[in-house]
This record gives C-alpha cells, sequence and structure tokens, in this order.
C-alpha cells in the first residue's frame, strides 16, 4: 500500500537546469551551452551539497570559464530560472491529505528565498516533508538521502513511490525498494500514479 509520494524539484515541479540554468548562464558568460554544461554540473555539485555557497559557486564557476562577473547578476539569472510548472501544483493539490507528499531535491542555499518568493511549498508540503540537499549535506543519488527521508516520514521504502526527472536518480530509489517514475510531462506523470495508486486522477 502506498503512503508516501516523493518529488524532485528541478525539473518535475519547476523547469529545470539543463533547460533554463545553464542556457542562461551561457549566455552570461559569452560560451557555447554545450561547453558549459558539463562545467555547471560539476562545479554545482558542491553547493548542492552544502560544501560551497551559492556565491562560492559563482566564483568558482566564473574562474573555471576566466570570465568575469557581477554577482547580483547570476543571483537575477539563477532567481529566475526555476519557474513552477502549474499542472504539477495542481496535481499535488489533489494528492494532498490522501498520501503524505514530500520533496526531494538537490539544491543550493537559495532554496529557501526562492520558496518564499515563488513556489509556496508550504501550500503542499509540510515543513519537516520538504528535505534539501544543501541543508542536511546530502545528495541525489546517495542511498543514504533517500533513506534520510523514508525514516523521517515514518515509512518503508516499499510504500512509497519517487518521481524525478533523472534516471540516475531513481535507480537507487528502486534498489531501496521504493516504486519510481521517470518524469517526461505533467500529463505522463498523472497517468504513471494512477496506475499505481489504481486511482482516477
Amino acid at each position: 500500500m502506498i503512503k508516501a509520494i516523493i518529488f524532485d524539484n528541478n525539473g518535475v515541479l519547476t523547469s529545470c537546469d539543463n533547460d533554463t540554468t545553464v542556457p542562461r548562464f551561457a549566455d552570461y558568460f559569452g560560451v557555447d551551452t554545450e561547453y558549459l554544461r558539463p562545467i555547471f554540473h560539476k562545479v554545482v555539485e558542491a553547493a548542492d551539497r552544502g560544501a560551497i555557497t551559492t556565491e562560492e559557486f559563482f566564483e568558482r564557476l566564473a574562474t573555471t570559464l576566466r570570465k568575469k562577473y557581477q554577482p547580483q547578476e547570476l543571483w537575477e539569472i539563477l532567481l529566475s530560472c526555476y519557474q513552477p510548472k502549474q499542472e504539477m501544483r495542481e496535481l499535488l493539490l489533489s494528492l494532498k491529505g490522501k498520501y503524505d507528499l514530500a520533496l526531494l531535491t538537490n539544491f543550493v542555499d537559495c532554496f529557501d528565498t526562492l520558496n518564499e518568493n515563488l513556489w509556496n511549498y508550504e501550500e503542499i508540503f509540510e515543513e519537516d516533508k520538504v528535505f534539501v540537499s544543501s541543508k542536511l549535506h546530502l545528495a541525489k543519488p546517495d542511498t543514504d538521502f533517500y533513506q534520510y527521508a523514508t525514516e523521517r516520514l515514518g515509512v518503508n521504502p516499499g510504500e512509497v513511490i519517487f518521481v524525478d526527472d533523472r534516471e540516475a536518480n531513481l535507480v537507487p530509489a528502486r534498489e531501496l525498494g521504493m516504486k519510481t517514475i521517470l518524469f517526461h510531462s505533467p500529463e505522463q506523470c498523472r497517468e504513471d500514479l494512477a496506475k499505481i495508486l489504481e486511482v482516477n486522477l
């Protein structure tokens, strides 16, 4: 019996790094998007784990690219990238109260700022069911991150559905016993959830 559904943030509930953040940073620095993509993800990994601040992430990125930058300009770009997907918000609100809903996200230390100004996740998730990598110094796809979430939710992995847009992040969830959904679109996610839950959504 499914008791909890855990959702990723970037790419599932909001726009994702590959579609928005990397192209906008590439444009700012005047480099090719495909050239920047592996550099960006390597540098942001430390910020996602809370090992460095967002400001330090900007500095490392610029240093690696040998480019000048203005921190405030990069802040403005970053804070404009993660736009919410309204269809997913409506889906989660329809599930609220029927299942424990949780958020498991790799995100840098401006998560609270974005939530306050844009996402308002308190309307969907209880405060103790939001798990942010930079705050916990854990990150997907580390198994410990998933285990931490299920322990805090008080459920067994077999009672959980985990939704993410990256296959690599689904592998450890399945290994723990969770049912998983690889996100492609809100409609596909709704259909896949309905099949697993055996309900109409």
